[in-house]
């Protein structure tokens, strides 16, 4: 009686033995030296062999479906949490374009204030043209 009889290998043994068995080229020595028949080594690789082909082909072409959360509920609450987020988007937007209004009101009233100061210290003497004036006057 072989070792596998008398221990049952997990299921992740199982997949070690036969990728391992793939990459010998004495499948014999390969079997000895695991303790293990032949023919439950060959069992095991036409059970993997069909497992994966059998997931393999019924897998659909294409982005998996959805399982759990596309209920109709879900879905609903999904797209009231995505109306609420449009909704932000736009306070948010009307906020920042309402933070640019009075920036550009602001601005003009700096360059204006700028425009008029300028305008009164060019109207103001300079202080050479004001010694002159005390001079001929004084």
């Amino acid at each position: 009686m072989a070792d596998h009889e008398q221990q049952r290998l997990t299921p992740s043994e199982k997949v070690a033995l036969v990728l391992g068995s793939y990459k010998v080229n004495n499948i014999a020595a390969y079997c000895q030296e695991k303790n293990v028949d032949r023919s439950y080594l060959y069992q095991l690789r036409r059970e993997l062999e069909a497992a994966a082909l059998e997931e393999w082909t019924e897998r659909r072409v294409g982005r998996p479906a959805k399982e759990d959360g596309s209920s109709v509920e879900t879905l609903q609450m999904e797209l009231g949490e995505t109306r609420q987020q449009l909704q932000e988007a736009r306070q948010e937007a009307v906020r920042w374009e309402l933070r640019s209004e009075v920036q550009g009101y602001y601005l003009e009233n700096i360059e204006k204030a700028l425009k008029k100061t300028a305008e009164s210290e060019s109207a103001l003497p300079n202080r050479a043209a004001r010694r002159r004036a005390r001079r001929k006057g004084g």
